[in-house]
């Protein structure tokens, strides 16, 4: 009521100030006459809408006149300041809360509410001191297909009396400076909607709407709930009209309806009619029907102990069931809640599947998500390892992956990624820690190991801002005396089999071979038997076997599109992994 008293008030003002009223308003103080046979308002004057009404396609009078009371709609709504280019203007924030409270307010009956997905500033001198010829051009400024743009202008004086405009069954509008605050973002959204003003045709351009009825259907604005409205009010929202329709019937407008121009202090309804119309133009056309609020879990993928969820958006007629499917070290449980919101809670690291299920008038629905809590660990997530020769693998609780082949020093890189998707670079204080086979201590998300350091498996541990996990990733190793030498150049990709001298090495295998009965030499017995090339998504670009083995071969890569391609290579006994990049 405040806000309506405001905007009431600030009507007045600029009534007097900015529209030329003053010398009624001085005629009115100066007699004992009623305002409402003084001061009135032709259609520009006080407010006035710039949005176009073109005519109704015929779909238009197909939709159902009668309003269907079942489930909520929920659109989203994306709030766009216009400012100075030097960031001179409202602050978006307080924009976005008080359209969206109206919003929320005005449709309420229509059972349409509105979530805010998001706002943001445009600081621009041009848009922000234009006039609503730019409409069209403001409108493309970082449009949302799953959103209805609304863009507010500070300034807006160059805007005159429009108060706002839309384009008819759309997903965009402009509200000029402070009428964010009053009801013109919820007349704008009408026209959005579908809806036309209540004197289309009788004060404006359309066919006259008659005072019965008679042709209320198709004529006016299309609306049999709504009176014909020759759109004559004094500034306090009466009607002070004398005239007669055709048939010689008196007007008797409405002023609380929404898209009329009355200004009236209790203009905050839309009638059943209009409401059908809305809800069968949003649910059923392309040009609106895309910002209906696709509901999302809300949460954190990661915490520590404990985390709270619930739904972007849950409304009156609507239940929520979840489903929590919990996997630890110990295995897994499955737990249900019924509460609107949850809180999950763990000491040690978990991963969840979450599964919101809603029940609404119109049926059920889930959305799922999920999370992970407390320190990295093998159970919830994997370890990605890279050498510098372009060697991969990824291990976890379950399976180690491939094996690290070492020949030489390397420097071996490390990700973590866990089943919800978190990586290191998300995850707050991530780092690794190994103590090697020659007893170093290495730590960090790159390892410079030498042979010696990988004469037994890598037990990697790894810690995030929850803590270190108890659980070691595991990376098999095994030290050898040659490697794969990849090249890529023009258009080739050559593969060659080399044998290292390297005396760590050498040793190492000596003392091995001491040990073993048989020990694998690259100098008599390696050769390749076969490769495959993988692209990124893992299908098959290339493939072919060599029953007899050879030491070098050459890929025609002319026709590969450029990016990263997999390779495995085999020599009968093992396979190697390793990572290409086409220019």
């Amino acid at each position: 009521m405040m806000n309506k008293l405001f905007t009431y008030l600030l009507a007045l003002c600029t009534a007097a100030c900015l529209y030329g009223c003053s010398e009624e308003l001085e005629e009115m103080t100066s007699t004992e006459e009623s305002p409402s046979n003084i001061v009135s308002r032709s259609i520009p004057e006080s407010f006035s809408c710039g949005t176009i009404e073109t005519d109704p396609p015929a779909w238009y009078f197909n939709t159902p006149r009668v309003f269907n009371n079942n489930s909520i709609y929920t659109l989203n709504i994306y709030i766009h300041v216009i400012r100075s280019s030097s960031g001179v203007g409202f602050n978006k924030e307080e924009v976005a809360q008080t359209v969206i409270t109206n919003l929320n307010g005005y449709y309420a009956s229509a059972k349409i509410n509105f979530y805010l997905l998001g706002s943001d500033y445009i600081d621009s001198d041009r848009y922000n001191n234009s006039n609503d010829s730019y409409f069209d051009e403001i409108c493309k400024q970082k449009p949302h297909i799953n959103a209805v743009d609304i863009y507010v202008l500070s300034n807006g004086e160059n805007w005159g009396r429009t108060a706002g405009r839309a384009r008819m069954i759309s997903s965009a509008c402009v509200i000029r400076s402070y009428n964010y605050q009053d009801f013109a973002p919820a007349h704008e959204l009408g026209h959005c909607f579908g809806l036309y003003h209540t004197h289309h045709g009788t004060a404006e351009s359309g066919i006259p709407e008659l005072v019965n009825g008679s042709n209320s259907a198709t004529a006016g604005d299309y609306m049999t709930d709504t009176p014909a409205d020759p759109c004559e009010w004094n500034i306090f929202g009466e009607y002070i009209g004398t005239g007669t329709d055709a048939n010689g019937d008196y007007y008797t407008p409405d002023p609380t309806n929404l898209m009329s121009y009355s200004w009236a202090y209790n203009q905050n309804r839309f009638s059943a009619e209009q409401i059908a119309k809305m809800r069968s133009i949003i649910s059923q056309r392309e040009e609106v029907s895309p910002t209906i609020h696709q509901k999302q879990i809300i949460g954190p993928k990661h915490f520590s102990n404990s985390g709270t969820y619930s739904l972007s958006v849950l409304n009156a007629d609507e239940s929520v069931r979840w489903e929590v499917t919990a996997y630890s070290e110990n295995g897994s449980t499955k737990t249900t809640y019924t509460t609107s919101t949850l809180t999950l809670s763990s000491t040690q690291p978990t991963y969840y599947s979450i599964v919101a299920s809603i029940t609404s008038p119109a049926g059920t629905k889930s959305v799922t998500t999920h999370a992970t809590c407390n320190e990295p660990s093998p159970y919830i997530g994997s370890l990605y390892w890279e050498t510098n020769q372009g060697q991969y693998s990824i291990t976890d609780a379950t399976n180690y992956g491939g094996t690290l082949y070492v020949s030489g020093n390397i420097n071996l890189s490390l990700e973590y990624r866990d089943k919800a998707g978190n990586t290191s670079d998300a995850l707050p204080g991530v780092d690794f820690m190994c103590t090697t086979a020659s007893n170093r201590l290495v730590r960090g998300k790159t390892f410079s190991l030498t042979p010696a350091d990988c004469e037994r498996d890598l037990y990697i541990r790894a810690k995030d801002a929850c803590g270190t996990a108890e659980s070691f990733f595991v990376i098999p190793c095994q030290v050898t005396n040659y490697y794969y030498d990849v090249n890529v150049a023009l258009g080739e990709v050559a593969i060659g089999v080399v044998k290292t001298d390297n005396a760590e090495v050498n040793a190492i295998l000596t003392a091995q071979k001491a040990k073993q009965a048989v020990v694998f030499n690259a100098a008599t017995d390696v050769k390749i038997k076969s490769v495959v090339v993988y692209t990124e998504n893992r299908q098959v670009l290339y493939s072919k076997e060599y029953a007899m083995g050879v030491s070098e071969i050459k890929i025609d890569a002319v026709s590969w599109a450029s990016g990263v391609y997999h390779l495995s290579i085999s020599n009968g006994t093992e396979v190697r992994h390793q990572k290409i990049m086409i220019p």
